[in-house]
């Protein structure tokens, strides 16, 4: 079955916003599109520690945020913008196009994320997530770079599949 993209997208920066909800010293790093699903990347403050265990109070977390009916707009910025936006997040700092725009998306007020415009407006259309894998990854799968830890999940606009 093939996977919706850019549901699967938003459904990972639904992640990562939950994610700066439950522990909001975590700094969020690089979303990708694997395969089955998603997959996000994060830096974990000394006192923080995520497993599998945590899955369930994630994903109620991610269920609250789509409750709460965010809007969600997008917009482009310059390099010079988006730095400055991101200034205090060395991976989305190192993720940013020098030459071009970087598409940003907004969930309500308060969080941005960097991402191309998904066509989605809504939150409430994720119907159905899994998280299915928490695991180390290196920031960019580059072995030099720091270790972080991934998520992975996916997400279906029906219950169904």
């Amino acid at each position: 079955m093939k996977i919706n993209e850019n549901l699967n997208r938003l459904a990972s920066i639904l992640l990562a916003k939950s994610i700066i909800d439950l522990y909001p010293n975590v700094i969020i790093g690089e979303s990708t599109i694997t395969e089955d699903g998603f997959r996000y990347s994060f830096k974990l403050p000394t006192d923080v520690k995520i497993s599998i265990k945590d899955f369930n109070k994630i994903k109620k977390q991610m269920q609250k945020n789509i409750d709460r009916n965010y809007e969600i707009s997008y917009e482009s910025l310059s390099y010079e913008q988006a730095s400055k936006l991101f200034a205090s997040n060395p991976y989305k700092l190192a993720l940013l196009a020098k030459d071009q725009e970087n598409g940003i998306i907004h969930l309500g007020n308060d969080f941005v994320d960097l991402s191309a415009n998904l066509q989605i407006t809504k939150l409430s259309s994720i119907k159905f997530i899994e998280l299915s894998n928490v695991s180390g990854c290196h920031f960019k799968g580059e072995n030099s770079n720091e270790q972080l830890i991934a998520i992975d999940g996916f997400a279906f606009d029906n219950a169904k599949d």
